[in-house]
């Protein structure tokens, strides 16, 4: 496999109806104060063609945590506001399956 295609990660925005919407793919590591602006201007450009976006799902990265974070993401208020409404932020499924197996891994759980 090419050594670039290895590093390249995705952000994907799926509509209701479970098509594609919009997509940004990142070569190598993006900090975190631009992954909040990649994520605000694909919001805004949901939003001024007519689309809501209630929920983003994304990698447990520490940029994408930071960025979450930066956005006033938190246990407490797990979403963030654009343009007023609430947008629910998620990580991704398989990122859970993957901690939960390092957990479990990493605190010799057996059975």
């Amino acid at each position: 496999m090419n050594s670039k295609a290895q590093n390249v990660s995705g952000t994907y925005l799926w509509n209701g109806s479970d098509h594609l919407t919009a997509y940004c793919l990142i070569h190598r590591s993006t900090k975190s104060d631009m992954l909040v602006s990649f994520l605000m201007a694909v919001l805004d450009a949901c939003h001024n063609t007519g689309l809501e976006v209630v929920a983003t799902a994304c990698a447990m990265g520490a940029y994408s945590v930071n960025a979450l974070k930066q956005l006033g993401v938190s246990e407490k208020t797990p979403f963030f506001r654009f343009q007023n409404p609430e947008v629910v932020a998620t990580f991704e499924p398989p990122h859970l399956l993957i901690c939960t197996h390092n957990l479990f891994l990493r605190h010799d759980i057996a059975n």
